[in-house]
């Protein structure tokens, strides 16, 4: 009796990743400097939604916002054109293959790479809603990657649910949650919202699952310090792939990609917030060694 080989995400000559948030840290300006470099390949749609939509309850509407995407994109071209640009054509079949499916599973995650060469050394896709992934979660990458890395990069808790929070209503304008505090607080209570900002939760899953040699954590001011610290913080990031960082073009000066509406947060708001994340920085720093000095201050 002939046994299956366990399914794999990645060839045995392809490193995988997977960037696993948190949300609104920065993580969209970097998944493009990744796939800039020529042996790298990610999807089109970077945010695949695979595990946290098996794990996470509240992560199951993102299965309807990849149909939406794959109408969108078909709607904005000619088709008779469209037939005549091979790469363009692939990018719609890959949405296709990623929307087009009723219940997802092991083998079509996989599918979703399979069509990648030994010329894409690395390959891999960044999902920020995952870093709210229990154990279990993370083991199941695991499972269809042992030797999976994983980034996962921070940004102080106070600016990133303010970015988040302004991000939201800058979307959603029926539906602000930045005219009061009392709103912002409830905001940041939300399953998703919330579990973005469990850092030391989501290390600690890592941790549970993974040997620290194949997790690469980074903080969001670290990397937007300055065009140098941008340029070295890239680097140590390729060198976590195993990439030529000489490969990957210098880093635009714009990082923000999705930004938020431009909002002060109040000096009281930010008092309490900052009481709020206390336990979460020193939960950080204890386990890594350090948190930006930022994090710290008002």
């Amino acid at each position: 009796m002939s046994i299956d080989p366990p399914l794999r995400v990645a060839s045995e000559n392809q490193t995988f990743f997977v960037g696993v948030g948190a949300a609104k840290s920065g993580t969209t300006w970097l998944g493009q400097q990744l796939a800039q470099h020529r042996d790298v390949w990610m999807p089109v749609d970077k945010e695949i939604h695979y595990f946290d939509a098996r794990y996470i309850a509240s992560a199951k509407f993102f299965r309807k916002r990849k149909y939406q995407r794959l109408v969108t994109q078909l709607n904005k071209h000619d088709w008779p054109k469209l037939s005549r640009q091979p790469e363009l054509m692939a990018e719609m079949q890959w949405l296709a293959r990623q929307a087009l499916v009723t219940e997802p599973d092991d083998q079509w995650y996989c599918d979703l790479f399979a069509h990648t060469t030994n010329s894409h050394r690395v390959i891999g896709e960044i999902t920020p809603a995952y870093a709210g992934l229990p154990t279990e979660g993370f083991a199941h990458i695991a499972a269809l990657a042992p030797e999976a890395r994983v980034l996962f990069i921070m940004r102080n808790p106070v600016d990133r649910l303010w970015s988040a929070a302004r991000y939201f209503s800058g979307n959603r304008p029926k539906k602000t949650v930045v005219e009061s505090l009392d709103d912002l607080l409830e905001f940041a209570e939300r399953p998703m919202i919330a579990a973005n900002g469990r850092y030391e939760a989501t290390i600690a899953n890592l941790r549970a699952v993974l040997p620290e040699a194949q997790l690469h954590f980074m903080f969001y001011e670290e990397l937007f310090a300055s065009p140098e610290a941008t340029q070295h913080q890239l680097a140590e990031l390729c060198g976590f792939l195993g990439l030529d960082p000489s490969l990957l073009p210098p880093a635009p000066v714009e990082r923000r990609i999705n930004p938020s509406p431009e909002l002060s947060l109040p000096d009281d708001w930010r008092r309490q917030l900052h009481d709020r994340y206390e336990s979460v920085r020193w939960n950080v720093e204890e386990l890594l060694g350090s948190v930006p000095a930022s994090w710290k201050s008002m």
